[in-house]
């Protein structure tokens, strides 16, 4: 039986991928780690990319938007036009829908995107709502950055910190819980968070100074499942310093007490990139001159076997499922944050 969260890489492969027809005009098609498509229209480059929200419930309209966008961004376009698909369970209220609009709403005006269609529906099968968003984006930069154009002898920089987007969702189900053994301080950071959650600025700051070879955004299965899905989608061995990656206090103490991972806690927020060891100083001095924290993790030090390497632990297999999934199983919290 598959478990809740994404398909494992191998179950995605084979029936998935490998059961998809070829299409004309495609620059970047389907892959494991891949964010966007891109395709080639009247000599014009456009992304494609769709995703849903399915382990939150409250603010699920404004995440929705803004995880799109980063997978946008993060493949090195810039986002502009959304759409979105809207199923809500029988029995829900009109002020769901309403709230789920009003979020998406806001973060569309946040970005400068245009809401251009979608659809809504009561649909029976479903228990809590789902939003699924379509993104469509312009080459921001000089190029394509996906997550299959790594190359030997980068460094791999992190922006911010593990588990942003995580952290924010367990934050607002805490918040509700005055048993919950987190401070209120770590839970009002935790909810604070929100306005870290998208990577668009990195990422087109990144593209348009021509500075990445390779850019991901980390979601399911944080910043662990993210490097493993750069290498893969490159065939390359990233070597990493796991120590080296920056969590914040809060993420900490909310983990701790609920007994998860930061580094498999669902990552929007934080951006993977790729970049030549001689162009990586002047891509850190640029984004912390923009208030951007970023760490160099890791390199890619060799083609062939596609694998994540820690220096002390050995090598990191990605994780079986994201620990937001896996509390949500084991009734640590509900449906969703």
């Amino acid at each position: 039986m598959l478990r809740a969260g994404k398909l494992p890489a191998e179950k995605l492969e084979e029936l998935v991928l490998k059961a998809l027809p070829e299409a004309s005009d495609v620059v970047v098609g389907p892959g494991i780690g891949l964010d966007s498509a891109v395709i080639q229209v009247d000599g014009k480059l456009l992304s494609l990319t769709s995703d849903p929200i399915t382990g939150a419930t409250k603010d699920a309209g404004w995440l929705c938007v803004h995880v799109c966008a980063n997978d946008t961004a993060a493949s090195g376009f810039m986002p502009k036009w959304f759409l979105n698909c809207i199923l809500l369970p029988e029995g829900a209220g009109v002020s769901e829908l309403s709230d789920i609009v009003r979020g998406m709403k806001e973060a569309a005006a946040e970005l400068g995107i245009g809401v251009i269609g979608g659809h809504s529906e009561v649909a029976p099968p479903v228990k809590s709502p789902v939003i699924v968003g379509f993104m469509v984006g312009m080459l921001a930069g000089p190029k394509p950055t996906p997550a299959s154009a790594c190359k030997v002898g980068d460094l791999i920089v992190m922006t911010k910190y593990a588990g942003i987007e995580g952290t924010y969702i367990l934050a607002k189900e805490l918040e509700e819980k005055s048993e919950a053994e987190v401070s209120r301080e770590a839970i009002a950071r935790g909810l604070k968070l929100r306005s870290q959650i998208s990577v668009v600025r990195e990422g087109i700051s990144a593209s348009r100074a021509g500075l990445a070879n390779a850019m991901h955004d980390p979601t399911e299965g944080g910043i662990l499942c993210g490097l493993w899905e750069m290498a893969y989608a490159s065939g390359v061995e990233i070597r990493v310093d796991l120590s080296r990656v920056p969590v914040l206090p809060e993420t900490a103490e909310i983990c701790r007490a609920l007994g998860a991972d930061p580094l498999k806690l669902i990552g929007s927020g934080s951006l993977l990139i790729s970049v030549p060891r001689a162009l990586c100083s002047r891509l850190v001095k640029l984004l912390r001159g923009k208030g951007i924290n970023a760490t160099v993790v890791g390199e890619v030090t060799s083609a062939g076997e596609a694998r994540v390497v820690d220096v002390r632990r050995g090598i990191v297999s990605p994780p079986d499922q994201d620990e937001l999934f896996r509390l949500i199983e084991e009734g640590k919290i509900g449906s969703g944050g």
